[in-house]
């Protein structure tokens, strides 16, 4: 058996790793062999990281190590990125300077053109594994980074998103986990001139549409697995698996720390409308409840007044029109 060792203590993601591949019950199964690296197609731009090294991380438990119950519970990060050169650094660096010591880092680029791939090269060794490669959109490039993941519990910080604090992680995973198997918590958000924290709502009002941050949800990573996101519907995918896990029963828990800070202009900010039609298809297709249509069709009306409105009044009144969203 391989132990655990650090390659640095310097960053969250060389502090616990191991030359043991992961033989995880969390792992894909797919042609009887764990998938840990996308099969190679054409127009792939590169691939890397710390497993083309050999370096592996191991969840708890797991029977490949002789200590793994000094092991936490390991959390894979996956960034999805395309041509997001000015702001992809921030989101890599909230990651590898957590304080906790178990985390897992896979990118997956869409094939940037822009020098997003020299950061990710900057970055090579903190990288658990990264691909550059064309996708079907954003959805997809996320299911390709949760077929690989091996970890416990993951979480999407996509270019421009960031953790919220170097301790986050450590906060929401200090304490001990139950049956839960979505985490949620709060989100900071950036609207350039200001910003505010907005409090994480019920998911028995999801059916309204995200009641909390996607950036700011830990999900049970094998049960994410076996429901990847539905790249049909481009923009609310992750409000259509939380809706559908929700009628499940799936078990959420509230936790009151700030997960994450996102700033607005996001595929799902910056066509609202279209947002909303789509938000309206990922509830119905896991079971709405019957005042949706009417519920949507309000939202429908309250957004393209809003959207006039920010057309003509100052943008003190347009902060105070947010603050009452």
């Amino acid at each position: 058996m391989n132990e655990v060792f650090s390659l640095s203590k310097e960053f969250s993601t060389t502090r616990s790793v191991t030359y043991s591949q992961p033989v995880n019950p969390n792992l894909l199964d797919l042609q009887s062999e764990n998938m840990l690296f996308i099969p190679p197609s054409n127009g792939r731009k590169g691939e890397g990281g710390l497993r083309i090294q050999g370096y592996f991380k191991l969840g708890n438990p797991s029977s490949s190590v002789s200590d793994f119950k000094k092991v936490k519970p390991l959390i894979t990060i996956i960034t999805v990125v395309f041509n997001c050169v000015e702001t992809l650094e921030q989101t890599i660096l909230s990651i590898i300077e957590q304080s906790y010591e178990n985390i897992e880092y896979i990118i997956i680029d869409g094939g940037s053109t822009d020098g997003s791939l020299d950061i990710i090269h900057k970055y090579e060794n903190m990288i658990d594994y990264w691909v550059s490669e064309e996708d079907r959109g954003i959805y997809d490039a996320m299911n390709k980074g949760l077929v690989v993941a091996s970890g416990n519990w993951v979480n999407f910080m996509n270019a421009g998103d960031i953790l919220y604090s170097v301790n986050t992680i450590k906060q929401v995973f200090n304490s001990t986990l139950g049956a839960e198997q979505i985490i949620y918590g709060n989100v900071h958000i950036r609207y350039g001139s200001f910003d505010r924290v907005e409090m994480a709502k019920n998911p028995r009002k999801l059916w309204r549409g995200m009641q909390f941050s996607h950036q700011s949800i830990f999900c049970d990573l094998s049960y994410h697995k076996k429901n990847l996101f539905n790249i049909e519907n481009e923009i609310c995918a992750d409000l259509e698996f939380c809706y559908k896990a929700f009628k499940k029963n799936i078990n959420f828990k509230y936790e009151p720390v700030i997960i994450s800070s996102v700033e607005v202009g996001g595929a799902s900010e910056s066509n609202r409308l279209k947002t909303l039609k789509l938000s309206k298809v990922a509830v119905s297709s896991g079971g709405a409840l019957p005042l949706v249509n009417l519920y949507y069709f309000y939202k429908y009306i309250d957004t393209k007044l809003r959207s006039y409105l920010k057309l003509i009044l100052p943008d003190s009144v347009i902060q105070k029109l947010i603050s009452f969203k």
